[in-house]
């Protein structure tokens, strides 16, 4: 078992790495694309505040010795200031943001950077919506593992497609994303290139994406888990899960469902450390002893 908390340095991402993602760790939206970035940039997602980036954010933007940085989301989510922070690190030209109009203009900008920079793209991509987090942060370790992109529904219908876009995992049931999304994407893709996974919930929805990650590359081994009541805590995680090829599974904090301690139980055998993201206000030490029986 492995707790990593708040405040503890995580060095489990290569420290030679030469790529960082930044957003807002106020909202959730803008860094929801990030974990896909992150992964073919090969680097960690980092949150920062709006108006200033915290001190232990720039000291590892330093340890990495990263060169590029990708700043996700608008001034109004990451400011100048910040801009500026990092530009006296890694320079003027190594800092590049990405932000639309909305938050879906963003995931589709961020779509667009990830498919150029991942050369073995497969066309591949998650739609989740854009009105909520769980769903999104499910698919982030296979969105970073393989470099597939995440982009947000708009509950008013509208969803954008990047051309190169070929086939597509809806993540959430059709109060997240609806039919008509699904039936437009059936029609541009076609029909058998368009699957969803839903669970009655967002435990039962996260443990199922995490068992298909599991056929599409990811291994048991390493299993995280992080609060489903908010986001912070499994936007870094997912992408450090997704360059180790561990699964996410979402919990909450103060018990473990039956949906969260199946895949554990079934696994179990493949599963020798378990990363809990987040202290135990977020996940209960009550929590994390019922994982530890669910694996004996």
């Amino acid at each position: 078992m492995v707790g990593i908390g708040g405040k503890q340095r995580n060095d489990l991402i290569d420290a030679i790495a030469k790529a960082v993602v930044i957003a807002t760790g106020r909202n959730w939206p803008d860094a929801m694309g990030g974990s896909a970035l992150a992964g073919v940039a090969n680097g960690p997602l980092l949150l920062t505040e709006p108006s200033g980036a915290p001190g232990i954010v720039l000291d590892e933007v330093r340890r990495l010795g990263a060169t590029q940085v990708y700043v996700l989301g608008s001034e109004a989510s990451v400011s100048s200031a910040v801009v500026n922070q990092l530009t006296s690190i890694v320079g003027a030209s190594g800092v590049i943001r990405i932000a639309g109009s909305n938050r879906y203009a963003t995931s589709a900008l961020v779509a667009e950077k990830v498919i150029e920079l991942n050369p073995a793209y497969d066309g591949m991509a998650f739609v989740a919506t854009g009105a909520n987090f769980p769903d999104a942060l499910a698919a982030a370790p296979i969105a970073a593992h393989r470099g597939w992109p995440v982009l947000l529904a708009n509950p008013n219908g509208t969803l954008t497609v990047p051309e190169a876009v070929t086939s597509a995992v809806i993540v959430g049931g059709e109060v997240s994303v609806s039919s008509g999304i699904e039936g437009g994407l059936g029609g541009l893709l076609g029909v058998e290139n368009v699957i969803r996974k839903a669970g009655p919930d967002r435990y039962a929805t996260s443990a199922l994406v995490a068992a298909w990650g599991v056929g599409e590359g990811l291994h048991w081994e390493g299993v995280g888990l992080a609060t489903g009541a908010t986001f912070a805590d499994a936007l870094s995680g997912g992408v450090m899960l997704g360059h180790l090829r561990s699964p996410l599974l979402l919990t909450r904090g103060d018990v473990l469902l039956s949906s969260t301690r199946a895949p554990l139980s079934i696994n179990k055998q493949s599963v020798q450390t378990v990363r809990f993201f987040g202290g135990t206000t977020t996940i209960s030490n009550d929590v994390r002893m019922q994982v530890m029986q669910a694996l004996q």
